[in-house]
């Protein structure tokens, strides 16, 4: 792919990957020189399209797109890139020499997480980037918190509900619309002599002992597979 580039030295942040959008070449340059040598991984091009087709790819942690790009220009990136929801949540920062405000607003209004105006200072830059890894970062851990306390509760819910089943005296026997057992708590165990592997799998039939009338098993089975619980 002409014009791009990928490439990272070593430091605390190798194992954030940047996409660079710019098509001034000195300026994109001095760019990717400055995150490579603060450790950063840097994958860079002067074109809008290139841009969008290198960010689906290899899903960078960061996207520094110049908002006057040649063909597809850094706004059309940004909502092709909100787009599509496998990358709509990479954190992207617009670049411009148009400092006004409402270019300012329509870019965040747009999705940009960031803006940041030319020129600017490379010690800027490094602090825009950070700034937006970190949030990224807390934003991630945040979610991994969440789904971990999501997963506990789901766990925990089982745990109980299973307790809650084991806990009566009375047997319970779980089958599905066919009548296959599928799941039987202990004092099931206990009242029928049956095991757990020996019950599991078969038809409640197996407990049939011939004392009652047909009228019993017919009620037992039309509640079965009907779904509902039979007492």
């Amino acid at each position: 792919m002409p014009g791009v580039r990928w490439g990272c030295t070593g430091g605390i942040d190798a194992m954030k990957n940047i996409l660079i959008i710019e098509d001034d070449r000195p300026v994109r340059a001095g760019i990717v020189a400055v995150l490579r040598r603060h450790g950063f991984a840097v994958l860079d091009t002067g074109l809008g399209a290139e841009g969008l087709s290198l960010a689906i790819a290899h899903r960078p942690d960061l996207i520094l797109s110049d908002i006057n790009l040649p063909g597809l220009n850094g706004m059309d990136v940004l909502k092709q890139l909100r787009a599509r929801p496998e990358i709509a949540a990479i954190p992207v920062v617009l670049m411009t020499g148009e400092t006004h405000k409402a270019d300012a607003r329509s870019s965040m209004m747009a999705g940009a997480d960031d803006y940041l105006p030319k020129p600017f200072s490379m010690d800027q830059l490094l602090a825009t980037v950070r700034a937006r890894l970190d949030r990224q970062n807390n934003i991630q851990h945040a979610l991994d918190a969440q789904n971990h306390a999501d997963l506990i509760g789901a766990e925990e819910k089982i745990r109980l509900q299973t307790s809650a089943l084991e806990a009566p005296a009375n047997g319970i026997a779980i089958t599905d619309r066919n009548g296959k057992i599928l799941w039987l708590n202990h004092a099931f165990t206990k009242l029928t002599g049956y095991s757990y592997q020996e019950a599991v799998g078969q038809n409640p039939r197996i407990l049939k002992s011939g004392r009652h009338p047909p009228e019993f098993y017919a009620d037992l089975w039309a509640t079965i597979s009907s779904g509902n619980v039979w007492h």
